[in-house]
């Protein structure tokens, strides 16, 4: 995801236009009611950073736009900080995964 002239970062899509979206105050995250898990995929952190960042609240996704999320949730700036982004920021998709080395490979569903 980017835009011209920025930085590109690599995020998952967490809710789409229409989508109702509740960030809490530490940083979970519901999506059309259902509770989003299995975000953290990094190992251990050390640190929460999240909480420092985040900008909680309720609101719909505005049709034409995205919700991203970082697979690594507890210091990952994503949606939950930014808000959704123009669904034509949206550059292309990963082809590989580096890490962790033991889930290195070609990312399933391509």
């Amino acid at each position: 995801v980017g835009s011209s002239g920025r930085d590109l970062f690599v995020k998952r899509v967490g809710a789409v236009g229409g989508d109702e979206v509740r960030v809490a105050g530490d940083g979970s995250l519901t999506v059309n009611g259902k509770r989003v898990e299995g975000r953290d995929r990094c190992d251990a952190e050390p640190m929460r950073l999240i909480e420092r960042y985040l900008n909680p609240g309720e609101f719909t996704v505005p049709s034409g736009d995205v919700f991203l999320l970082g697979d690594c949730a507890d210091v990952s700036i994503d949606s939950r900080v930014w808000g959704s982004l123009p669904r034509n920021n949206i550059q292309g998709r990963p082809l590989l995964r580096v890490w962790p080395p033991r889930s290195a490979g070609i990312i399933p569903g391509l």
